[in-house]
């Protein structure tokens, strides 16, 4: 009977003790819980906070921005060359634009390039860009970079001693051009149509070639095609015998001059730079230039060329000198291109030239 109590109030106590254990383990689970969720309202609080500072940093800081491009077509002519005498000398690393710079290799120009908007910028003769302004009305000249003295001519198999010669004759020449327009003035001079000789329609490259191969018995040439000539010749004619024709020039897309007026005067003035340059150090030039297009010195020689820097085109593209304007010279390309069929009308010329690129040193 004893022990029989005994247990019962044994029991009672495990009860009691089981008891406030229960509940001793419901508080502690929900002294858990409270802190679970205070320091998950803490996390998101940080979250929040660290976001509401960050957004506005993002909003604030500043984004790099792309240079814009200038996209620059160069023929392999002398004239042309200080493009790659400003690159060599770090002178275009004063542009802001990023400039590329894609050399004429197959000898066509780039005419369809500029007008389908893949080039920015151009070098050409005169009377290219005058005869482009069909397909591009809003071209605008900037620069005249260089007038050819004899590099320019009209070479012949030796027995054709003058340009009266040519009758019933094979010449090579590109039609439309302005090699045509020399080719004319000179048969005017002599009273020859074009009727009494077989133009031949080719590039000068392919000219030098097929009169290599005795298939023609003159051509157009310039350089560097002429040093590819492998048989004896005579010069009948150089751009010296027809003044007021040749002269190379720099042009843009007028909205691109607009957009990016700065880069422009920068390349310009790069390129008056190297012009300088050239002249100052012709030796050292030859040799620079030699050296990057793999040619002789000899072939950068500035006896027959007359290259241009910015206070020379102050006086060329000033349309009121009258006979060594760009205008001038100009209106007498165009004048030649009524004659052969490669325009309609003389237009106003004035109108494609801007000199407001030109910054005088």
């Amino acid at each position: 009977m004893i022990e029989s109590l005994q247990n019962q109030e044994i029991n009672k106590v495990r009860e009691k003790v089981s008891e406030k254990t229960s509940e001793k383990n419901k508080k502690n689970d929900h002294s858990k819980k409270r802190c679970c969720r205070t320091f998950t309202a803490f996390l998101i609080a940080l979250i929040i906070a660290t976001g509401l500072v960050w957004i506005p940093y993002q909003k604030t800081r500043p984004i790099p921005c792309k240079k814009p491009t200038l996209r620059f077509g160069y023929s392999l002519t002398q004239g042309s060359l200080p493009v790659l005498l400003a690159q060599d000398l770090g002178f275009l690393n004063r542009v802001e634009c990023a400039v590329e710079l894609f050399p004429d290799n197959k000898l066509t120009g780039f005419g369809a390039e500029f007008a389908a908007r893949q080039i920015d910028g151009v070098t050409a003769t005169a009377g290219s860009a005058l005869k482009l302004t069909t397909i591009v009305p809003e071209l605008r000249i900037v620069y005249v970079k260089d007038q050819p003295q004899s590099t320019e001519k009209i070479i012949a198999i030796p027995s054709i001693k003058t340009i009266a010669d040519l009758k019933k004759k094979q010449v090579g020449i590109a039609l439309g051009d302005v090699s045509e327009i020399f080719l004319f003035s000179l048969l005017k001079e002599h009273k020859i149509s074009e009727n009494e000789l077989t133009l031949v329609n080719i590039t000068s490259e392919n000219a030098v070639q097929k009169f290599n191969e005795n298939e023609l018995d003159a051509v157009f040439v310039r350089p560097p095609q002429d040093l590819n000539i492998t048989k004896p010749f005579r010069v009948l004619a150089t751009a010296k015998d027809a003044p007021g024709i040749f002269l190379n020039v720099i042009f843009f897309h007028q909205e691109f001059l607009k957009n990016q007026a700065k880069c422009v005067r920068q390349f310009l003035s790069a390129w008056s730079d190297a012009v300088d340059y050239w002249k100052k150090k012709p030796t050292e030039t030859a040799e620079k230039l030699a050296k990057r297009l793999n040619m002789p010195p000899s072939q950068f020689s500035l006896h027959n060329l007359i290259i241009f820097n910015t206070k020379d085109n102050i006086r060329i593209m000033n349309c009121n000198s009258k006979n060594e304007s760009l205008c001038h010279t100009l209106t007498k390309n165009a004048e030649g291109l009524v004659q052969i069929d490669a325009l309609k009308l003389v237009p106003n010329v004035e109108k494609f030239v801007d000199a407001s690129f030109l910054s005088e040193p």
